[in-house]
């Protein structure tokens, strides 16, 4: 091909030839990644019963939604009787908290009365 040839296929042709090329180094720099889905986080309550499910333990889910009287003595009786077991594992959800928005529309427990306890067993099913 002639120089000439060639500066004249540039001319008319450069400006699509440079966009190709910035798309083609734009795509090679994408690494697996960042392709990947992003999966969300799982909050503390999804990731406590995740956990217990794997060592085949219940979750005790406690909802609730103002620190009284009543939260506060349920929440210690839990405490007191599930904690030091290896059965079992305690987790306490705020019904306000986004965070566990998730877990709170999976059981159902927005409009609840509060406080809550669900017992959930390994596999998932409440009891």
């Amino acid at each position: 091909m002639k120089s000439h040839t060639f500066l004249k296929l540039f001319k008319n042709n450069g400006i699509r030839l440079l966009a190709a090329g910035t798309l083609l180094v734009s795509l090679s720099n994408v690494s697996p990644a960042q392709n990947a889905p992003q999966v969300a986080a799982l909050s503390k309550a999804e990731a406590s019963r995740a956990s217990a499910a794997e060592q085949n333990k219940y979750t005790f889910i406690m909802f609730w939604k103002d620190q009284d009287t009543t939260t506060k003595s349920m929440w210690s009786t839990l405490q007191q009787n599930l904690s030091d077991k290896n059965t079992a594992s305690v987790v306490a959800v705020n019904t306000g908290d986004p965070q566990e928005r998730k877990i709170i529309e999976q059981y159902g427990v927005s409009r609840a009365p509060m406080p809550l306890t669900l017992a959930v067993a390994p596999n998932g099913a409440v009891t």
